[in-house]
């Protein structure tokens, strides 16, 4: 009788493990990432959501400042894992990362807030929202950037109608 071979169990990837906490983000973490998206240039800034660095997935990363931001629930408030958070902050700081940690309940009631104090340790990054010289566009590109910022406008209206 011939032995059948073990199956091997499927080993989870920290890229998958992203992607998984990216589809099960809470509410903070959708609100935040709309607003910061909304505040900068996602493609210039390099910001990523639920990115892995190393062994960790940082909720928040803005690549360009060399900033990881960290949304904590009531979790990271017991004796385990603020030990937990201590050595993660260790490792993304050994990295060359500044670390910006907000709780749950303050990005909740104060969104705009903690988005200026991201942009504000952003510093002298270009913004989104600046105003920049006029020049004369083809008419098919003015609608495209017209559309941007309408699309800009009606997400910013829904941020503050709901938080």
């Amino acid at each position: 009788m011939a032995k059948t071979p073990k199956r091997k169990k499927k080993r989870v990837g920290i890229q998958t493990f992203a992607k998984k906490l990216r589809k099960r983000a809470t509410p903070e973490e959708i609100a935040l990432h709309a607003a910061l998206r909304v505040a900068l240039d996602p493609y210039r800034a390099g910001l990523y959501f639920q990115h892995p660095i190393g062994p960790y997935v940082a909720d928040f990363c803005i690549t360009c400042a060399a900033l990881v931001v960290e949304l904590d629930g009531n979790h990271h408030y017991t004796p385990e894992g603020v030990a937990r958070d201590e050595v993660r902050t260790g490792y993304l700081k050994h990295m060359g990362f500044t670390v910006l940690r907000f709780p749950n309940r303050r990005v909740r009631n104060e969104l705009l807030t903690v988005v200026r104090e991201i942009l504000a340790q952003c510093g002298t990054m270009k913004l989104k929202n600046e105003p920049v010289e006029v020049v004369k566009l083809p008419p098919g590109e003015a609608v495209n950037i017209r559309k941007e910022r309408d699309k800009r406008e009606r997400l910013e209206k829904w941020l503050l109608t709901k938080w």
